[in-house]
């Protein structure tokens, strides 16, 4: 399954470590935040991303690639998705590159001990299919979208 990154956000609060680099790049243990955050997906079989990039978006791709192990089959594409875009906007913009129907969304900074498959499987449980423009709702850390 298909992963989305947010990662375009300006970072102020980090704002001495992000004024070179966009947030997700700030260094953790040698390592950028986003390169965690792959090993935990990669970790429990995600191999895919999409980088939702905004701020300093042009220093994703090389940064992430140079901490990459080859051998660990992970591909990514990062996708410019504008400075001022929203959450919504930006995975919106992702989902419209790519034919999966499902797919995983996290912050380029949140770093967590996360059960992928515990995740999905609150989603499939509480989440139904929705086949109307209904408004989101979020029910146990699940955020459910119409299309």
């Amino acid at each position: 399954m298909l992963t989305i990154i947010l990662a375009g956000g300006l970072g102020t609060r980090l704002s001495e470590e992000t004024k070179d680099k966009p947030k997700p790049l700030v260094t953790v243990g040698g390592k950028p935040i986003i390169w965690h955050i792959m090993m935990i997906y990669r970790s429990q079989g995600v191999k895919d991303f999409i980088v939702a990039g905004g701020y300093k978006s042009e220093m994703l791709a090389p940064e992430i690639k140079r901490h990459l192990d080859p051998g660990l089959d992970i591909t990514f594409e990062v996708l410019d998705t504008g400075l001022s875009t929203a959450t919504g906007g930006r995975i919106k913009k992702c989902i419209e590159i790519t034919s999966e129907e499902r797919y995983f969304a996290t912050y380029g900074d949140g770093v967590g001990n996360i059960s992928l498959k515990e995740l999905l499987r609150t989603h499939e449980s509480g989440c139904p299919r929705q086949d109307s423009n209904e408004a989101a709702r979020v029910n146990a850390g699940v955020l459910c979208l119409a299309r």
